[in-house]
């Protein structure tokens, strides 16, 4: 089946289609979500896109509305659009992600800023008791990140900016799926990616989801960390070493060597993961120690990346 039979998007062709079977001869998926929040561990799944290439390049598609238990607050109805008018007569979770699941299959599964939308897969087949397969997880925010280090952004728009890629429907699953796609195409053809790819992780590393436990000190943040109100950290490990670390937090998130506080790094402006057991303390701060903490941590920043430098030239 060819890219014309399916009327997809003008820009994916059958040359590209060649390219993934050559890469992927096993076959390979792309996946996005739509949620009613950040976190997998308070907030749900509202609507799931899946692209898959065969080993004999055959297109096929599965996307479904879902049905959440709760509300979708009026803040995730401003990105994504998607209203309790829309889902109300869709399935519930139960129904879909079984499906979802055996679409992809054993194919590995590419989707951008991949921890976050698999935290949300993983939490929800833990909590529905669904075996997860052997299958292995690549990120196109994580490999752009590797292959273009000085882009100023990674997120999804900057870099269809970057790369001339048509984005029409942001924040809707199907096209954010094709957008995945055609993103992951252009990131594969850089001729630094054979040494910069790698699997971000494996499904089956999820284990022990059962022992998932959010510590009281980070349980007592709960709104802050849904409203993504800036807080400090203090955190034992990292590249950047200060007493208290400014940090935006997103979301608290199930991976597969424990769970992780989600969030930007206030410091580098790079989303990051860090580890629930070393999240020594939370804080909500003022103003100004806020800024200042943003301005000792760039200091810091600089001068690592200075003497990184130094190294490097002198190669010390």
């Amino acid at each position: 089946m060819t890219a014309a039979e399916l009327n997809i998007p003008k820009s994916f062709n059958d040359g590209d289609i060649s390219h993934f079977i050559k890469e992927f001869p096993h076959g390979i998926c792309f996946l996005d979500l739509e949620t009613t929040g950040l976190s997998p561990i308070g907030d749900e799944i509202i609507e799931i896109a899946i692209i898959k290439i065969s080993p004999s390049g055959q297109i096929t598609t599965f996307e479904s509305l879902i049905r959440p238990k709760g509300d979708i607050p009026e803040k995730t109805i401003d990105i994504h659009g998607i209203t309790p008018e829309m889902v109300k007569d869709s399935p519930e979770i139960n129904d879909v992600l079984p499906n979802a699941i055996k679409f992809i299959d054993r194919s590995p599964l590419v989707a951008h800023n991949a921890k976050f939308d698999l935290g949300f897969i993983i939490y929800a087949a833990y909590k529905l008791d669904i075996s997860l397969k052997d299958i292995d997880i690549l990120c196109t925010c994580f490999l752009a990140r590797r292959l273009y280090r000085d882009l100023p952004k990674h997120s999804l728009n900057a870099l269809c900016d970057e790369f001339d890629i048509e984005n029409e429907n942001h924040h809707r699953a199907l096209n954010d799926t094709w957008v995945c796609l055609k993103l992951f195409l252009k990131l594969s053809r850089n001729p630094k990616y054979v040494r910069e790819r790698g699997v971000l992780f494996n499904l089956k590393e999820y284990k022990n989801l059962k022992d998932f436990v959010v510590p009281e000190h980070i349980k007592n943040f709960t709104n802050e960390i849904f409203n993504q109100v800036p807080l400090l950290m203090k955190y034992r490990g990292g590249s950047i070493r200060m007493d208290y670390r400014p940090i935006k937090p997103t979301a608290v998130m199930p991976m597969p060597s424990g769970p992780v506080l989600y969030g930007q790094c206030l410091i580098s402006n790079q989303n990051k993961s860090f580890g629930l057991k070393k999240v020594k303390e939370l804080k909500l701060p003022s103003e100004q120690e806020l800024q200042n903490a943003i301005d000792e941590g760039k200091e810091i920043l600089e001068k690592s990346q200075a003497d990184e430098q130094f190294k490097k030239k002198y190669k010390l």
